[in-house]
């Protein structure tokens, strides 16, 4: 999401760099937010059950374009709706909610971006909700891979088919009969943990107009959100403990698991 250099200056004193490791949890289901992440690079995939005791499956994911935590600018003390966890690692700008709100009550032009980035997260769950009904798996996988090709540089994108087919609440098997197709395709090349898309308007033609269907993020398909994290905001030196959405500081150097374990996407 990008910040005009004035906001950013009234921002700084209250943001503090952090890593974000895979699997780490930025919020959990039911409990209040506590803090907002801005991300600079990696992305975080929301994650939502129908029932207690059924899979937790993918409905979002966020990258620097917009924030996470963003519920919490509608009602101080709201609880996250779903778990938000790192499904690719980077870093990001953390607040706490208490001071996000002291400064956008009083800054409008944040007040309107960060509304805005909560638009764009809730119309992006609307779509995946539709094209989970409508779409066939290879579709799925062509929009999911899409999507978080969107939110990080380069073209490699390490993930597995494993972690595709948690996200789309699938079997593993169709996941790889989807991803040898658009192999064969060649849209993109698959190894083992690593996915290199290879013809990105090729995948957008196959989902039937891309840019007009998914306006949720647009940083490679027509900038109407501008995709560059709040550079200014670089001189912040080092990182802050890692924590976890409950608090806990975390470990520096071992990634999370991925889908995190069942008590990180459940309410206690």
């Amino acid at each position: 999401m990008a910040i005009p250099h004035a906001e950013e200056a009234i921002l700084r004193p209250y943001l503090s760099r952090v890593r974000l490791l895979t699997g780490q949890p930025l919020t959990q289901d039911g409990q209040v937010l506590d803090h907002a992440y801005f991300i600079e690079s990696g992305v975080a995939a929301m994650l939502a059950r129908s029932a207690p005791g059924r899979p937790a499956v993918q409905v979002a994911m966020i990258g620097p374009e917009s924030m996470v935590g963003g519920l919490a600018l509608l009602d101080r003390h709201a609880a996250a709706f779903g778990t938000v966890a790192m499904l690719l690692p980077g870093s990001g700008l953390r607040i706490a909610v208490a001071d996000l709100h002291r400064v956008i009550d009083t800054t409008p032009v944040l007040q309107r971006l960060a509304l805005n980035s909560v638009l764009l997260l809730t119309r992006q769950v609307v779509q995946v909700a539709a094209s989970s009904v409508t779409d066939t798996l290879i579709m799925r996988c062509a929009r999911w891979l899409l999507m978080a090709h969107d939110r990080i540089e380069g073209d490699d994108l390490p993930v597995t088919h494993g972690s595709i087919a948690i996200a789309l609440g699938v079997r593993r098997a169709g996941v790889t009969i989807a991803v040898t197709a658009l192999q064969q395709a060649g849209l993109l090349h698959a190894t083992r943990g690593r996915i290199r898309i290879l013809g990105r308007t090729g995948l957008e033609r196959f989902l039937e107009h891309w840019p007009e269907r998914d306006r949720d993020h647009r940083g490679r398909s027509g900038d109407i959100v501008t995709t560059a994290p709040p550079a200014a905001i670089a001189p912040l030196d080092g990182f802050a403990p890692i924590q976890g959405a409950g608090g806990q500081t975390l470990s520096s150097t071992a990634a999370m698991p991925w889908p995190p374990p069942m008590h990180m996407v459940t309410r206690p």
